[in-house]
């Protein structure tokens, strides 16, 4: 059945191929300048190709030849004056000429309205029946200046009235590489050429249309899975494709829009073909990662964007005078494609088989339209009908890998309803362990909010009661001094040694009932000058201050803080003999920076005491940097986040 789905759009676009191809006879052939189809009746609906050696008039634009009979040269059509040898020279592909043809009918034939079909020529041409224009496309000049290009095959209506009949075909092209006819001309009654033409169109409108809801249907994929990529690159190749359908052929885009640049026309045709190798390479990638090479699929998306870039920025004179090498460069990428699909399928990769299938048969044709656009073969453009079998074949591919993934659903579930059978037994038991499990965490974290706490208190009870302690012996001291030499002063030292010791004692209760922190963090600036205006008064030292802060903290960050000024002071006061500190306290967008630096003895070597661990120990909780500093003093430098 799958076989079957497979073959018939190739039966399909066969039939209609054949149909096309049987309206037109092959005999009899142009032999210089005439043919003579008195053998021929217009009546059937076989259309003729006028094929063969017309006379050829070369830098000349001629609407009658009865005066230039003998004064001509001859070219086989269709076909380019590319090389042609006129008069021991050989023609440009740039210049402008009169091709000429003289048609003898039978007697049957007179009166009867006929049809002439002009394929492409490049790039402006007019056409003449017995001296009478019948159309013209673009503007035939004798020069680049009073040439106007232009893309659009044309059916020529007329009834001749003699049996004898000249057609006259001026040409002219200044800004393409290629000069001269591609494609048969064509004659034949009005209604066969009438119906040659629509049929064409019309199956040149329904693959655009089928390529355009393939290209929507794989990019809406991409749209709502991003990670979809081959089915992007898919859909932008088939857009392609289905772009270049309404751009060869009949040109259908052209009669959309009759005022559409031949510049542009030309890119977009371009693209379409050169872009599609660019494309394609990138799927087949996606495809087959493992059997195409990397650095050559590297090397080669690097040029092929190269070329499809040089359509986009240069003018079609260049991008077409570049078509031939690149056609070099498309026909050797045709044969690495095919490698890599019989490599895959003979590795077995999923539907590789059908893939290498239907890809060969595409390359075949693709092959064939490089070919027939360089004039070495006479056969038409089937890319589409390649194209529309590798589409079939990828549909196929998907539906077996839909089919294998709908098993795999399948057995899952099956999977799914066995473990459900004992899933409360499972839960049970989990639940149980859960439980344990808990109980244990539970337990585990109470001791060590226990443990946090315990340290806490300590850091607290020792930053207090060191400072504290640290300012009575300062107090002490002094009175040893002054007791006799000024007792009033030595009374006065003792006396607030004394109220140090009630401030100590009360901290310590506070810190015992865990209310200090709420305490500082209700008004913390006023907490950090009153430390400082005490300590300054009770030792005697100087403290210069600059507190700048914008911000607001949290009351762990204040806490920590306040007790690593309080420390700090403590440090240098008892350690280090400091009588000056400098004290900076401000903040940034994401920082708080804490600078404390004292002008004691520091020496170079020193281990941190329970104090600046403790210190140290708060900071890191908090995520931010301790640093110390003894090269020229001491110096605390914290950073904190806010």
């Amino acid at each position: 059945m799958r076989f079957i789905l497979f073959l018939l759009p190739i039966l399909i676009f066969l039939t209609s191929c054949s149909s096309d191809s049987n309206n037109v006879h092959k005999n009899p052939t142009v032999i210089n300048g005439f043919v003579d189809l008195q053998s021929v009746s217009f009546e059937t609906k076989d259309l003729i190709p006028l094929n063969g050696s017309w006379n050829l008039y070369w830098n000349e634009r001629l609407q009658s030849v009865q005066n230039h009979s003998q004064n001509h040269d001859y070219i086989n059509l269709p076909g380019l004056w590319n090389g042609l040898e006129v008069k021991g020279e050989k023609l440009p592909s740039q210049g402008y000429a009169t091709f000429h043809l003289s048609v003898q009918l039978n007697d049957d034939d007179l009166n009867r309205t006929l049809g002439l079909y002009i394929p492409y020529i490049h790039t402006a041409y007019a056409v003449y029946i017995d001296g009478e224009l019948k159309v013209e496309v673009g503007s035939v000049g004798d020069s680049k200046e009073t040439s106007k290009p232009k893309y659009s095959p044309n059916s020529i209506f007329f009834t001749p009235a003699e049996k004898t009949f000249d057609i006259i075909i001026q040409a002219s092209n200044f800004h393409h590489t290629k000069g001269g006819l591609s494609g048969d001309i064509l004659i034949g009654n009005a209604e066969a050429l009438t119906l040659y033409t629509q049929k064409r169109v019309a199956n040149n409108l329904f693959l655009f249309g089928c390529f355009l809801i393939i290209a929507i249907y794989h990019i809406s994929i991409y749209m709502y899975r991003r990670e979809e990529v081959t089915s992007f690159v898919f859909g932008l190749f088939s857009l392609l494709i289905g772009i270049r359908m309404l751009l060869i052929d009949q040109a259908f885009l052209v009669t959309l829009f009759p005022t559409l640049n031949w510049g542009l026309e030309m890119r977009l045709e371009y693209v379409t073909n050169y872009g599609g190798f660019f494309l394609f390479l990138i799927f087949l990638k996606q495809m087959y990662p493992l059997d195409v090479h990397y650095r050559f699929y590297r090397v080669m998306v690097v040029i092929t964007g190269l070329f499809t870039s040089l359509v986009l920025l240069t003018t079609p004179y260049i991008f077409t005078y570049i078509f031939n090498w690149y056609t070099v460069l498309a026909l050797f990428l045709i044969l690495y494609f095919a490698y890599v699909l019989i490599v895959a399928a003979i590795r077995k990769r999923e539907s590789a088989l059908i893939s290498a299938v239907a890809g060969l048969f595409f390359y075949l044709t693709i092959t064939n339209d490089l070919l027939y656009n360089l004039n070495i073969i006479q056969t038409g453009n089937y890319l589409p009908l390649g194209f529309l079998v590798f589409i079939v074949s990828q549909s196929l591919v998907m539906s077996i890998q839909y089919s294998k993934t709908f098993k795999q659903v399948a057995k899952l579930n099956e999977q799914l309803s066995h473990l459900n059978e004992s899933l409360e037994d499972k839960v049970q038991e989990r639940t149980e362990t859960l439980k344990n499990t808990m109980r244990e965490t539970a337990a585990a974290l109470a001791e060590k909010s226990a443990l946090e706490e315990r340290n806490q208190l300590i850091r607290d009870i020792h930053d207090t009661v060191g400072h504290t302690l640290t300012t009575i012996i300062v107090q002490i001291e002094a009175g040893k001094r002054l007791i006799k030499k000024d007792p009033l002063s030595a009374v006065a030292k003792l006396d607030a040694s004394q109220q140090q010791v009630r401030t100590g004692l009360d901290d310590i209760r506070r810190i015992l009932k865990i209310i200090k922190t709420a305490e500082l963090s209700d008004n913390f600036l006023d907490s950090i000058r009153q430390l400082i205006a005490n300590t300054e008064k009770t030792t005697g030292v100087t403290i210069e201050t600059e507190i700048v802060l914008n911000g607001t903290f949290t009351s762990q960050l204040r806490h920590v803080l306040f007790r690593a000024l309080q420390e700090g002071l403590t440090n240098g006061i008892r350690h280090g003999q400091s009588n000056s500190f400098i004290f900076k306290l401000y903040d940034s967008n994401v920082n708080v920076h804490f600078y404390l630096k004292d002008n004691g003895n520091s020496p170079e070597e020193f281990e941190m005491g329970l104090g600046l661990t403790a210190m140290k120990e708060r900071v890191d909780e908090l995520g931010g940097t301790f640093e110390l500093d003894t090269a020229d003093g001491f110096t605390i430098h914290i950073t904190l986040p806010k």
